[in-house]
Protein backbone atom coordinates (compact mmCIF):
# COMPACT_ATOMS: atom_id res chain seq x y z
CA UNK A 1 0.00 0.00 0.00
CA UNK A 2 2.87 2.38 0.78
CA UNK A 3 4.30 1.75 -2.66
CA UNK A 4 0.95 2.76 -4.19
CA UNK A 5 0.96 6.10 -2.35
CA UNK A 6 4.58 6.76 -3.21
CA UNK A 7 3.87 6.20 -6.89
CA UNK A 8 0.70 8.32 -6.63
CA UNK A 9 2.56 11.25 -5.08
CA UNK A 10 5.40 11.06 -7.59
CA UNK A 11 3.11 10.84 -10.62
CA UNK A 12 0.48 13.36 -9.58
CA UNK A 13 2.32 15.76 -7.35
CA UNK A 14 5.99 15.45 -8.02
CA UNK A 15 7.38 18.45 -9.89
CA UNK A 16 3.88 19.28 -11.13
CA UNK A 17 4.26 16.36 -13.55
CA UNK A 18 0.53 16.14 -14.12
CA UNK A 19 -0.79 19.36 -12.64
CA UNK A 20 -1.00 22.55 -14.69
CA UNK A 21 -0.50 25.92 -13.06
CA UNK A 22 -2.04 29.04 -14.57
CA UNK A 23 0.52 31.79 -15.02
CA UNK A 24 -1.42 34.30 -17.14
CA UNK A 25 -5.16 34.93 -17.49
CA UNK A 26 -7.06 37.30 -19.76
CA UNK A 27 -10.81 37.87 -19.59
CA UNK A 28 -12.92 39.14 -22.47
CA UNK A 29 -14.39 42.65 -22.18
CA UNK A 30 -17.84 41.07 -21.73
CA UNK A 31 -16.53 38.84 -18.94
CA UNK A 32 -17.99 35.67 -20.50
CA UNK A 33 -14.80 34.24 -21.97
CA UNK A 34 -11.36 33.63 -20.59
CA UNK A 35 -7.90 32.61 -21.79
CA UNK A 36 -5.53 30.82 -19.43
CA UNK A 37 -1.90 30.26 -20.23
CA UNK A 38 -0.68 27.35 -18.20
CA UNK A 39 2.62 25.70 -17.47
CA UNK A 40 3.48 22.20 -16.35
CA UNK A 41 7.00 22.26 -15.06
CA UNK A 42 9.47 19.59 -14.15
CA UNK A 43 13.11 18.96 -14.86
CA UNK A 44 12.38 16.17 -17.32
CA UNK A 45 8.96 17.13 -18.69
CA UNK A 46 7.73 20.68 -19.02
CA UNK A 47 5.01 22.05 -21.26
CA UNK A 48 2.83 25.07 -22.01
CA UNK A 49 -0.83 25.12 -22.98
CA UNK A 50 -3.38 27.78 -23.88
CA UNK A 51 -6.89 27.09 -22.61
CA UNK A 52 -10.08 28.82 -23.79
CA UNK A 53 -12.98 28.82 -21.31
CA UNK A 54 -16.60 29.84 -21.85
CA UNK A 55 -18.93 28.82 -19.07
CA UNK A 56 -18.40 25.11 -18.49
CA UNK A 57 -16.75 24.56 -21.89
CA UNK A 58 -12.96 24.36 -21.74
CA UNK A 59 -10.83 23.81 -24.84
CA UNK A 60 -7.07 23.51 -25.19
CA UNK A 61 -6.32 25.69 -28.22
CA UNK A 62 -2.53 25.50 -28.21
CA UNK A 63 0.26 23.47 -26.69
CA UNK A 64 4.05 23.41 -26.66
CA UNK A 65 6.23 20.65 -25.24
CA UNK A 66 9.68 20.87 -23.66
CA UNK A 67 9.27 24.55 -22.89
CA UNK A 68 8.27 27.07 -20.26
CA UNK A 69 6.57 30.44 -20.48
CA UNK A 70 8.98 33.30 -21.08
CA UNK A 71 6.37 35.85 -22.14
CA UNK A 72 2.63 35.72 -22.76
CA UNK A 73 -0.02 38.23 -23.76
CA UNK A 74 -3.58 38.20 -25.09
CA UNK A 75 -5.75 40.88 -26.71
CA UNK A 76 -9.46 40.85 -27.53
CA UNK A 77 -11.36 42.02 -30.62
CA UNK A 78 -15.02 41.25 -30.01
CA UNK A 79 -15.38 37.49 -29.54
CA UNK A 80 -11.88 36.82 -30.91
CA UNK A 81 -8.77 36.64 -28.76
CA UNK A 82 -5.26 36.78 -30.18
CA UNK A 83 -2.57 35.14 -28.05
CA UNK A 84 1.22 35.17 -28.18
CA UNK A 85 3.30 32.89 -25.94
CA UNK A 86 7.09 32.71 -26.04
CA UNK A 87 7.90 29.16 -25.07
CA UNK A 88 11.65 29.53 -24.85
CA UNK A 89 13.08 26.35 -26.33
CA UNK A 90 9.92 25.49 -28.28
CA UNK A 91 8.50 27.67 -31.05
CA UNK A 92 6.38 30.64 -30.00
CA UNK A 93 2.63 30.03 -30.00
CA UNK A 94 0.63 32.46 -32.14
CA UNK A 95 -3.06 31.75 -31.81
CA UNK A 96 -6.33 33.47 -32.68
CA UNK A 97 -9.50 31.89 -31.36
CA UNK A 98 -13.11 32.88 -32.03
CA UNK A 99 -15.31 32.09 -29.04
CA UNK A 100 -18.56 32.61 -30.99
CA UNK A 101 -17.52 30.11 -33.67
CA UNK A 102 -15.71 27.86 -31.15
CA UNK A 103 -12.71 27.49 -33.47
CA UNK A 104 -9.28 28.81 -34.37
CA UNK A 105 -9.15 31.69 -36.79
CA UNK A 106 -6.50 33.56 -38.79
CA UNK A 107 -3.85 34.92 -36.40
CA UNK A 108 -2.52 37.43 -38.93
CA UNK A 109 -5.94 39.10 -39.11
CA UNK A 110 -5.66 39.97 -35.40
CA UNK A 111 -1.89 40.30 -34.97
CA UNK A 112 -1.95 44.11 -35.19
CA UNK A 113 -4.47 44.30 -32.32
CA UNK A 114 -2.23 42.05 -30.23
CA UNK A 115 0.93 43.96 -31.17
CA UNK A 116 -0.65 47.28 -30.21
CA UNK A 117 -1.81 45.80 -26.90
CA UNK A 118 1.70 44.53 -26.06
CA UNK A 119 3.23 47.90 -26.92
CA UNK A 120 0.70 49.66 -24.71
CA UNK A 121 0.80 47.21 -21.78
CA UNK A 122 4.60 47.10 -21.65
CA UNK A 123 5.27 50.68 -22.79
CA UNK A 124 7.55 49.39 -25.53
CA UNK A 125 9.57 52.31 -26.86
CA UNK A 126 10.36 53.07 -30.51
CA UNK A 127 14.03 52.50 -29.68
CA UNK A 128 13.28 49.01 -28.35
CA UNK A 129 11.25 48.17 -31.45
CA UNK A 130 14.02 49.47 -33.70
CA UNK A 131 16.33 46.79 -32.28
CA UNK A 132 13.87 44.17 -33.60
CA UNK A 133 13.01 45.78 -36.95
CA UNK A 134 9.69 47.09 -35.58
CA UNK A 135 8.50 43.55 -34.75
CA UNK A 136 7.02 43.51 -31.23
CA UNK A 137 6.70 39.72 -31.34
CA UNK A 138 10.47 39.44 -31.93
CA UNK A 139 10.95 41.85 -29.00
CA UNK A 140 8.92 39.51 -26.77
CA UNK A 141 10.13 36.18 -28.20
CA UNK A 142 13.78 36.84 -27.54
CA UNK A 143 13.01 37.32 -23.88
CA UNK A 144 14.13 33.78 -22.94
CA UNK A 145 17.49 34.09 -24.66
CA UNK A 146 18.56 37.54 -23.48
CA UNK A 147 18.13 39.51 -20.32
CA UNK A 148 15.76 42.01 -21.91
CA UNK A 149 12.86 43.93 -20.49
CA UNK A 150 10.08 41.74 -21.97
CA UNK A 151 11.18 38.67 -20.00
CA UNK A 152 12.07 40.63 -16.87
CA UNK A 153 8.83 42.60 -16.82
CA UNK A 154 6.64 39.57 -17.55
CA UNK A 155 8.35 37.68 -14.74
CA UNK A 156 7.88 40.59 -12.32
CA UNK A 157 4.16 40.78 -13.13
CA UNK A 158 3.23 37.10 -13.30
CA UNK A 159 5.89 34.90 -11.66
CA UNK A 160 5.33 35.37 -7.96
Amino acid sequence: MRLFWLIFVVLLGGCGAVLWSTLYTSRSPTGTDEIKIQERGCGFDCAVQVVATRGWRTTVIGRGNDCTIGFAHAAWAGSVVAVFVDGGACPALRIAYDFEQNRDTNFEAYSSVLAASIIDAYSVTPEELAEYEQDVFAWAAHARFRSIRAFDEFGRRYRK
